[in-house]
């Protein structure tokens, strides 16, 4: 069942901040995850980019200045961000507090040849 409000009687500045939390509330109930797959070349920073995103998005939530021309940090509707275990879909889940750590001692892999 769906309901339609009407903000009009509100000033302006309320009620778009109204229709955005209604709008919103399945998904801040509920949570959005976000899938990201990255492709490219042998060796050319995918781990180190995706590693450096979830370690940015996570501080994002404290320190909304780190990524502000990222629409939803930079309107301060970032609430909080989370890894989750990996699902029974049959991914694993990426290593980010293993590459966190090796970026931190670097420990960084052999290049191939």
């Amino acid at each position: 069942m769906s309901s339609v409000v009407n903000w009009g009687w509100l000033p302006p500045i309320f009620a778009q901040a109204s229709e955005r939390l209604s709008a919103g509330l399945g998904e801040l109930a509920g949570g959005a995850t976000v899938w990201l797959a990255v492709t490219g070349l042998s060796r050319s920073g995918k781990t180190v980019f995706v590693t450096s995103l979830i370690h940015n998005l996570l501080s994002c939530a404290h320190n909304p200045n780190r990524m502000p021309l990222l629409g939803v940090v930079g309107e301060r509707r970032l609430v909080a961000a989370t890894v989750e275990a990996a699902r029974a879909d049959g991914l694993p889940q990426f290593p980010y507090l293993d590459n966190i750590e090796r970026m931190a001692t670097a420990d960084w892999p052999a290049a191939s040849k």
